[in-house]
């Protein structure tokens, strides 16, 4: 199964791209699923969800994070509760919860716990 992990569409304000679209290109490239991951919202995604639903396509939700470190992709989130911390309080937050993160993209300096095989 082929899934893309970091998908934006015009929720983001970084994206053109309307759900249906981007679903449609996803399927068009074989993929068979994508996670819509938003800037600063779980939230946002619900709408493209539905799409995928209509699409039969499966579509996952997290979010990407801006914190005073880099940016982090949230999964297993629930709301948009997490979104005003710095990176500490959101690592803290995963620990005490059912989501991971990981990098966005590469990060000045190391982001604790933020990715797989870092230190806690």
């Amino acid at each position: 199964m082929w899934i893309d992990t970091h998908c934006h569409t015009k929720y983001s304000y970084d994206n053109w791209l309307e759900p249906l679209d981007l679903i449609r290109r996803a399927k068009a490239l074989g993929l068979d699923g994508a996670v819509i991951t938003e800037h600063y919202s779980y939230e946002a995604s619900a709408p493209v969800e539905q799409v995928g639903r209509d699409e039969g396509f499966l579509i996952l939700r997290g979010s990407e994070i801006a914190t005073d470190r880099g940016h982090l992709l949230a999964y297993g989130v629930e709301d948009d509760g997490w979104n005003i911390w710095g990176v500490t309080a959101i690592c803290r937050w995963k620990r005490s919860s059912n989501a991971s993160t990981v990098s966005a993209a590469f990060a000045p300096r190391p982001i604790p716990s933020a990715t797989w095989g870092w230190p806690a």
